[in-house]
């Protein structure tokens, strides 16, 4: 049974300059749940996020965060309530991972108020989550690709958020990685949190969301319950190709193209 929304988009458009990618565009994303977004590239996934964290605003229409508009919330609200896990981030400054991860406080601090014993317990446990805790004293530009990945998992961690985005989260990850990530958003969803990610992976959909976002290549969006959407006939209509779901006898599935 999925919860009231989360997320409510009322006739939402969006441009980059000439080029339309969202038009009247209605959604409702269930709280407590995890949420798919699939879709072919260039077709606005990662800017769909970049809209339901508040960093872009819509040309028309309106988000609504837990029933209320999501621009007339501050920043600091914002970053209370929402976190992202971005694709990639330049990381760049030597910090070490321990010192970066406590930049997940900021929504909390004061300005120029160094963080407490509190936030470094709360960032350490959420480094441990992540599964970092043997990179804490590692400095950032000497992380490969699938630790700098936990690096900023446990930095969105950090922010205690109810709602976490994660764009391409098992990007970089190598199998036990990508097993203890999709852990993580199970164990999310089970605490009542939401999730909301997005993927070229249909099986990491199968395997973790309740709910789905179809963008097809056109930028036709379908939303609905995953078992009703995630099908061969939208798949293939998504992506352009003919595709066949395989189930593999434990509820996941293998995609065939």
């Amino acid at each position: 049974m999925l919860g009231q929304p989360a997320f409510e988009l009322r006739r939402m458009s969006f441009s980059f300059g000439e080029t339309k990618l969202f038009s009247d565009l209605n959604l409702s994303l269930p709280e407590g749940s995890i949420c798919a977004i699939l879709g072919p590239n260039g077709t606005g996934k990662t800017t769909l996020l970049h809209l339901l964290l508040g960093w872009l605003k819509p040309d028309d229409g309106v988000i609504l965060l837990n029933g209320k508009d999501l621009q007339k919330r501050s920043s600091r609200e914002r970053g209370r309530t929402i976190s992202l896990l971005p694709q990639k981030e330049n990381l760049s400054f030597e910090y070490s991972v321990a010192e970066y991860i406590l930049l997940g406080r900021a929504p909390y601090l004061n300005p120029l108020q160094q963080p407490g014993e509190k936030d470094r317990k709360i960032a350490f446990e959420a480094l441990a989550t992540a599964g970092g805790t043997a990179i804490a004293d590692r400095k950032i530009p000497r992380l490969s690709g699938g630790e700098t990945q936990v690096c900023l998992m446990a930095r969105s961690l950090t922010q205690e958020p109810e709602i976490l985005l994660l764009d391409e989260p098992t990007n970089h990850l190598d199998l036990s990685r990508k097993r203890e990530m999709i852990n993580l958003m199970k164990s999310y969803r089970t605490a009542g949190k939401t999730v909301i990610f997005t993927t070229h992976d249909p099986e990491l959909a199968a395997r973790t969301a309740d709910y789905l976002i179809l963008i097809g290549p056109n930028r036709e969006v379908k939303s609905g319950p995953f078992d009703k959407l995630f099908t061969e006939e939208n798949l293939s209509a998504v992506y352009g190709i003919a595709v066949k779901i395989v189930p593999i006898g434990d509820g996941s599935v293998t995609v065939v193209y």
